[in-house]
């Protein structure tokens, strides 16, 4: 991940010239209402919804396009970093996020895997784009394996020299590969940021309440 703003207060960010009624919500409540939607499993069964629909429309739309493919983001889309959040209480700290990428141990998300291996086993070319710098390309690959994630076409990390948002970069690399004669059938992800620009065939996207990524 490039930048996360984590829950308002905790990546430091003010709040400015906000509406005299608006009610700011307690942080320590909201970390709270995170876990309890996790651990309830509503996170679990929301993103396996969002999952299947991407599924359905995969099928059924398959046959219609030439040389298919999708596209998946990495964080909170394929694999799940909640242990790294619960345990540092939603905060991105920089050090201790990049010793957990180089662990290479967050878990499979269930639903969107079930999507990868149905894509897989229809000869459906499937892309990661990620906000992930090149130099975790590595330990990115070790935990796509670890997790299941085998037979994908390609891995796109964020290169050194790329500028912009991260919106625009997902986007330039979407425009690529329709170029190379790609035909895009959806494209899922977590973040706004992740499904903007266009070059997406249909857009799924996953909830996440733990960040957003401008």
């Amino acid at each position: 991940m490039r930048k996360l703003v984590i829950a308002l207060a905790l990546s430091g960010v003010a709040v400015a010239q906000q509406p005299a009624d608006l009610e700011i919500p307690n942080l320590d409540i909201s970390k709270k209402s995170i876990r309890s939607y996790h651990d309830s499993g509503r996170y679990a069964k929301e993103v396996d919804a969002v999952a299947q629909k991407a599924l359905d429309y995969l099928e059924a739309n398959l046959g219609r396009c030439p040389k298919p493919a999708i596209i998946l983001d990495i964080d909170e889309t394929t694999l799940s970093n909640y242990a790294y959040f619960n345990d540092y209480d939603f905060a991105y700290i920089s050090r201790f996020w990049s010793q957990w990428v180089r662990t290479g141990k967050a878990p499979a998300l269930a639903g969107p895997q079930r999507l990868f291996r149905w894509a897989r086993d229809h000869q459906v070319a499937i892309f990661f784009i990620t906000g992930r710098p090149e130099r975790d390309r590595q330990p990115t690959e070790r935990n796509l394996k670890l997790a299941g994630y085998t037979g994908y076409k390609q891995l796109i990390c964020r290169g050194p020299a790329v500028q912009g948002t991260t919106g625009s970069y997902k986007t330039a690399e979407r425009r690529r590969l329709t170029e190379a004669g790609y035909t895009i059938v959806l494209n899922m992800g977590d973040q706004a940021s992740d499904l903007e620009g266009g070059y997406n065939g249909a857009a799924f996207k996953l909830p996440n309440p733990m960040y957003y990524v401008p």
